[in-house]
């Protein structure tokens, strides 16, 4: 048996690239799709010292609107919505694209 490992951040067609098995973030977006969670999806956010120092410490996601955040591009759109936990409650918040910088490479955006 031979197989060929294909490392990417775009979301790729699996029926039409020929792709039997990809590793996602998230819920999949295609219903035929059959999915198992294979581990809890947890992101932090960072910021250097010398920002915090410029900008404030944010102590809501609201506050973000006032900071130049990192999002992720894909083909299937930007991902700048972020789910927050606090204690048992989750919060969303959408990162204002007019504030944001886009990648589409996960290591550029850690």
């Amino acid at each position: 048996m031979t197989f060929a490992l294909t490392l990417s951040d775009a979301l790729s067609n699996l029926a039409q690239e020929d792709i039997d098995l990809a590793i996602r973030f998230g819920v999949p977006q295609d219903s035929l799709l059959i999915a198992r969670k294979l581990a809890p999806k947890r992101r932090v956010l960072c910021a250097s010292p010398e920002y915090i120092a410029r900008k404030g410490e944010p102590k809501d996601p609201l506050d973000l609107m006032r900071f130049d955040c990192i999002v992720l591009g894909t083909a299937s759109g930007l991902a700048n919505g972020w789910s927050f936990m606090r204690g048992e409650e989750v919060q969303q918040h959408t990162v204002p694209l007019n504030t944001a910088r886009e990648t589409n490479d996960g290591a550029v955006a850690r």
